[in-house]
């Protein structure tokens, strides 16, 4: 059985949560696709979701998947967010350099 989720429209910067994720998702309008960012916190000892519409996925480098860092109640969501934001500015790794096979064989 699925469950509703208690949903809230603002987070406090200074404010502990539980985790935060970023997706692609269409919106409401179906308009096109954008990128959302879900952050969760603690409300009346239940979880709430906040979600931050980021703008069109598009805008977004092509090789941002999407992503979750829990924080358990252990992080703010200004450090959260700042964390996302870090995320967001890694360039992409390549598969074969780490697991150590990037050299060509003759």
């Amino acid at each position: 059985m699925s469950e509703l989720r208690r949903a809230t429209s603002y987070v406090y910067d200074g404010e502990k949560a539980l985790s935060i994720s970023e997706m692609d998702r269409m919106p409401p309008d179906n308009s096109a696709w954008h990128r959302y960012q879900i952050i969760y916190v603690i409300r009346d000892d239940t979880p709430a979701e906040f979600t931050k519409d980021l703008g069109l996925s598009i805008n977004f480098r092509e090789w941002t998947n999407p992503f979750c860092i829990y924080s358990l109640m252990e992080y703010t969501v200004a450090e959260l967010m700042e964390m996302a934001e870090q995320v967001r500015a890694t360039p992409p790794y390549d598969k074969r350099e780490l697991a150590g096979v990037n050299k060509v064989r003759n």
